[in-house]
């Protein structure tokens, strides 16, 4: 709609629909107004008395639904200038009562057009694009480019302005760390209680997951006992746990370590709904293992107002995952407050920024193109390929049961993913043997969420503002278990790279170098790359990864790697 002609010829063809003369001409967006001024410039070069309306927006949705006064519908002619469904217009029809002959839709995809005048059928896309051109339409929560980690990119007021679209590249530096990230590792890795669990319906894992019962450390232990005899008052008379494991053991924890308190009473967070009301004499200490939005406290402190009444509540919180550290201290706050003078208190032991994860994970993308795979390379690549990839499905499907050595491919070579003895966000001197991969995703996993929600965020995704994490970066951080992590944590929209040149063509260049080098320690995540670019989570421009894949292919190869090489050329051969 930004040139005359264009402008001029939508008003031709709406020409025939302006057989009578109208008060009023309302669009739905001002944005095809000038389409209105054309069409009675026209009529009236065509007949020169012929009245000029006036021309006025009925704010689409918004004025059907009230925010406009259709004053004279009988005399009104409107346009309406995109549609998928056809519901505009008939809203319009039904509840403005604007005969069905006054009301045109420039461009639609509805199926059923019954009523409808449409300018321009765009639902007949097989003879307008040709054959296996398809047109969908999807609520955001239901859309599977979003479920794969989309970036969605937004209108704003009437128009998309792609050209002012920035992309920017964002280093990650060892101060982009959260506030006791390297403390908290220093104290927990190597213990196998870092990985992840399956949530929302997620067909792999999807949900970073904090393993409490095998971090009740010797140091654990003193801070969580210490906590104790600073909060718990001398009043305190149950310890309520919140119903799982971890939660009893810190119930358990706190008694044992106030042996002063005689008759302290020890409850399943369950009973409360049974007490009575004022049915509890002191202070009330809430126990939980971990915790991540805080519901569950939330629903506690609900359940704790008639028994309890205005008595002291001491929540004591093992482990906290939040995407920012404010997010903790709002949920503190929260259940802090007290019609009294007295405040409540929360306490967490060990906060951890990570992520709360909502689309569709690494693994679950991985887990959907395998199965897709897996009958055609039983079928046409041989057995290697096929028991490659059911070897690497089971390792999917236990990484929800405690396992935490099999979040990434093993390198070309046959062998797991190594972490050398310098890593940015640790503390020197821990023992790489030690490491779990569970520790080093975890790791990025909350550093990245960080740089997204933290106090001084740089992962920034708006409408108009586009970051991703700078190519050098996987050159920067070169051992394969860190590179498998970032690619692993990010998000799609952060490892896409075809809008910014220099940042796809240096991505490619490392590509090469990984795939070329695929025996050494430099292409020790070639797979976990190429996977990431055959499941589409990263992104390149079409010329550079085709110069990327197009090394030497020799026998010598494993399977999975020159297959994942040939798919990834596929993709960009369409």
């Amino acid at each position: 709609m930004a040139c005359g002609p264009e402008v001029t010829f939508i008003a031709i063809g709406l020409l025939p629909f302006l057989e009578k003369r109208y008060a009023y001409i309302c669009v739905d967006t001002s944005s095809i107004a000038p389409i209105a001024y054309a069409l009675i410039q026209l009529r009236q070069a065509l007949e020169p008395d012929y009245p000029t309306p006036t021309i006025d927006s009925f704010l689409s949705w918004k004025g059907v639904q009230g925010d406009y006064s259709f004053s004279l519908p009988k005399e009104t002619f409107a346009l309406v200038s995109a549609s998928t469904s056809g519901n505009l217009a008939h809203e319009l029809i039904r509840s403005i009562r604007l005969p069905s002959s006054q009301v045109v839709t420039l461009y639609s995809l509805a199926e059923d057009r019954r009523g409808l005048q449409i300018l321009s059928d765009l639902s007949r896309v097989d003879s307008l694009l040709g054959p296996g051109a398809n047109l969908e339409e999807h609520r955001e929560r239901d859309c599977p480019l979003c479920a794969r980690g989309s970036q969605p990119v937004h209108f704003v007021g009437d128009q998309f302005l792609a050209d002012d679209i920035r992309h920017n590249p964002v280093q990650v530096l060892a101060k982009d760390a959260p506030k006791h990230l390297a403390s908290f590792m220093q104290a927990y890795h190597g213990r196998k209680a870092l990985g992840m669990n399956i949530t929302h319906g997620g067909v792999a894992v999807n949900t970073y997951h904090i393993g409490v019962e095998k971090l009740q450390t010797d140091a654990f232990r003193v801070k969580f006992s210490k906590a104790c005899r600073r909060h718990i008052p001398a009043s305190a008379t149950k310890v309520v746990h919140i119903s799982d494991s971890p939660s009893v053991l810190l119930a358990q924890m706190a008694v044992e370590a106030l042996p002063g308190l005689s008759g302290i009473e020890i409850i399943d967070q369950s009973i409360l709904a049974r007490e009575e009301k004022n049915s509890i004499a002191g202070a009330v200490v809430v126990t939980a293992g971990c915790t991540s939005s805080g519901s569950v406290l939330h629903a506690v402190s609900r359940d704790l107002r008639d028994p309890a009444g205005d008595l002291p509540r001491i929540y004591l919180v093992g482990f906290a995952k939040h995407s920012h550290l404010q997010a903790a201290q709002t949920l503190a706050s929260d259940l802090a407050y007290s019609s009294t003078d007295y405040k409540h208190h929360m306490e967490i032991i060990e906060p951890m920024v990570l992520p709360l994860t909502s689309t569709m994970s690494a693994w679950e993308a991985e887990r959907n193109y395998l199965v897709k795979m897996s009958d055609i390379w039983g079928v046409d690549e041989g057995a290697a390929l096929s028991d490659a990839a059911e070897a690497r499905l089971a390792q999917i499907d236990n990484l929800a049961d405690e396992d935490v050595e099999h979040f990434f491919w093993e390198s070309p070579a046959g062998t797991a993913l190594p972490l050398r003895k310098t890593f940015a966000f640790w503390t020197p001197g821990y023992e790489p043997k030690d490491v779990s991969q569970g520790d080093v995703l975890m790791t990025i996993a909350s550093v990245l969420e960080n740089m997204r929600n933290g106090p001084k965020p740089k992962l920034v995704n708006t409408a108009f503002h586009h970051s991703v994490i700078a190519p050098s970066m996987f050159g920067r951080y070169n051992d394969g278990i860190i590179q498998a992590a970032f690619l692993r944590a990010a998000h799609p929209h952060e490892l896409d790279y075809p809008a910014d040149a220099s940042s796809s063509n240096t991505m490619a260049k490392l590509l090469r170098t990984i795939l070329e080098e695929w025996k050494g320690p430099r292409g020790e995540a070639a797979l976990e790359f190429l996977m990431s670019i055959a499941t589409g989570r990263l992104r390149i421009k079409s010329n550079d990864l085709l110069a990327a894949l197009n090394i030497e292919m020799t026998a010598e190869m494993p399977p999975m790697l020159s297959h994942l090489i040939a798919e990834c050329k596929k993709i960009v051969e369409g």
